[in-house]
């Protein structure tokens, strides 16, 4: 498929969707607001130390979220059509013993930005990628902007109007100002793993010298310290090929959102 013919797909696929201020005034705001709570873990980075404070602000957050559906289901918002939204599943570690939970994102794309991502020539490593990723332009944009983006239909599809107002709110003023945690920064993690796999060994071999150089001469004190580096370095090389299946995995699961929606 050529450029043409891509961008001629996208303008008429463009056409087929919903804005997302029509999203939001044909949700159930009780159902939109319980699809954002069950979409990732909730209360996240908090300790809730008793049932009835998390029932409370459980209470609290429903209510918060039902006022701004309602509010921006009333914004004057103006037609523009720029970009589209894609609902991106991504994996999270929870912990050692609790798996992986899978959560919904949102991102933003300009016709421009899905060029570069479907591209066969480009993969996830790529820097044009990474930097079309990173301007995902939810997290920089006003209510009132965000209001007049475009929801593709097989995204609408997938999810469900209630699902896809469900997790635009955490794009919300409401969502900051009621819990007190910055959005997790995908993109940096991809980049940290980048430079890791970039970088080369000589930290590790230094640290190793140095760690039998300063250590007392006990053969089971040095035995002890080299099968502890083995076990590390080993553990390490499992955790990069684990994130980087799960990081892989993830963006192809928004390429083929993306490539159903264009057709």
């Amino acid at each position: 498929m050529n450029q043409t013919e891509l961008r001629r797909m996208l303008i008429e696929k463009a056409k087929k969707g919903t804005r997302v201020q029509e999203v939001f005034k044909q949700a159930d705001p009780m159902l939109a607001a319980y699809a954002f709570m069950v979409s990732r873990p909730f209360n996240e980075g908090k300790c809730i130390t008793t049932l009835r404070t998390k029932a409370e602000e459980t209470r609290k957050l429903i209510t918060y979220f039902c006022n701004e559906i309602e509010r921006i289901s009333k914004l004057d918002v103006q037609e523009t059509g720029e970009y589209s939204i894609y609902i991106w599943e991504k994996s999270s570690l929870l912990g050692q013993d609790e798996g992986v939970f899978v959560y919904h994102d949102a991102i933003a794309l300009r016709d421009e930005d899905i060029e570069v991502l479907i591209d066969c020539d480009c993969n996830l490593w790529d820097e044009k990628v990474i930097k079309t990723l990173e301007n995902n332009r939810l997290y920089n944009c006003s209510t009132e902007e965000m209001a007049s983006f475009n929801v593709p239909q097989p995204v609408i599809d997938k999810y469900g109007i209630d699902v896809c107002c469900g997790l635009l709110l955490q794009y919300t003023n409401c969502y900051s100002s009621i819990i007190n945690r910055t959005q997790d920064n995908y993109i940096n993690t991809i980049k940290e793993y980048v430079n890791r796999a970039k970088s080369n060994e000589y930290a590790y071999i230094s640290r190793l010298k140095q760690d039998i150089l300063f250590m007392p001469h006990d053969k089971d004190m040095i035995d002890y310290r080299l099968i502890t580096h083995a076990y590390e370095r080993s553990i390490s090389d499992v955790e990069k090929r684990i994130n980087k299946k799960y990081i892989q995995d993830d963006f192809g699961s928004l390429i083929k959102q993306i490539r159903v929606s264009i057709g």
